[in-house]
């Protein structure tokens, strides 16, 4: 196998590194900060962060800054952003499969569950599922499928995905939400088609 070519900058936020505290906008590092400062100095590299007890608007909400982010800084390289945030369920003993979603300004998202992108379902260029049976990544009862999905995240990944429509991405629902406290306590509301 050759060697993947993953993007200039990958940030993992995953609930499920473990040893960390339970998430806390005042305590945890401010991924939203980290990332703007990555992608607008072209900085290179992987940030990893435990967010374990981060609400799902939490997520729709540092996805949407990378998307704007990387639309307002087109010369800023390729950008991967990884989000494992799915419980398993009855249902779905490995969680919500992942996907792959392709937008504008050489972002990659790879992540689970899907509703984490639908603030951005109207930007989305392509988008990816990786089933969860007969996949050629894991089995049916694999524990550990986030220690193999990040490398979705590369262009040359290898793995066969189906192709489904951007309108399969659940809608934000109506009304304004909390989407993101920062570091200092400033509170940010999101509210659909916003």
């Amino acid at each position: 196998m050759s060697k993947l070519n993953y993007p200039d900058r990958l940030f993992s936020l995953s609930d499920c590194h473990g040893g960390q505290e339970l998430y806390s906008p005042l305590k945890s590092p401010d991924v939203v900060a980290r990332l703007s400062e990555a992608v607008r100095s072209q900085f290179p590299g992987i940030q990893h962060f435990d967010t374990f007890g981060a609400p799902q608007e939490y997520y729709q909400f540092v996805v949407q800054e990378a998307v704007r982010l990387c639309r307002d800084n087109p010369g800023a390289g390729t950008t991967g952003l990884f989000i494992n945030s799915a419980a398993r369920t009855k249902e779905n003993n490995n969680g919500q499969p992942f996907f792959r979603a392709e937008f504008r300004g050489g972002l990659r998202i790879v992540g689970t569950p899907l509703s984490v992108i639908s603030g951005v379902r109207g930007d989305i260029k392509k988008l990816q599922i990786l089933p969860n049976e007969n996949n050629g990544l894991y089995g049916s009862h694999e524990q550990h499928r986030s220690s193999l999905t990040p490398r979705l995240v590369a262009d040359n990944h290898g793995l066969v995905l189906e192709d489904t429509k951007p309108s399969s991405v659940p809608e934000l629902p109506d009304g304004r939400t909390l989407g993101y406290v920062d570091r200092f306590g400033n509170l940010v509301l999101s509210e659909k088609g916003t």
